[in-house]
């Protein structure tokens, strides 16, 4: 077992996905909710049963719990895409675009790369 200076709380975790990704990737508009920034935010409640008797830290609760229902909402660029656990928006209408952007990264890869990623 590892030693216990070594272990992640919740607020590391939390730090990492905000504040953290942020300086990785260099940028300064995102990784705080704070006025002027750019956020997208996850909405969780927590009144299921995956966070029964986590209450005392509703933090680490989210962050160490496997959630087996989706998100409560979800809000990505300043609209909300999920509300009460369901999608706001057209669903094969985004896979469709994701699978055709998905096609172009892997050829754009293939030709910039010479490895086939394709597969064909």
């Amino acid at each position: 077992m590892r030693e216990e200076q070594y272990w992640l709380s919740a607020r590391d975790v939390l730090w990492m996905a905000t504040r953290g990704g942020a300086q990785v990737l260099g940028r300064n508009d995102v990784g705080e909710l704070s006025v002027g920034m750019q956020a997208d935010i996850a909405m969780f409640a927590l009144d299921s049963l995956e966070y029964a008797g986590g209450m005392s830290d509703p933090l680490a609760s989210l962050v160490f719990t496997v959630r087996t229902n989706p998100v409560d909402y979800l809000i990505v660029n300043g609209k909300a895409q999920v509300r009460n656990g369901k999608l706001d928006f057209d669903e094969k209408k985004h896979i469709k675009k994701h699978n055709r952007v998905s096609a172009e990264m892997l050829q754009k890869g293939t030709q910039n790369s010479g490895i086939n990623f394709i597969g064909e």
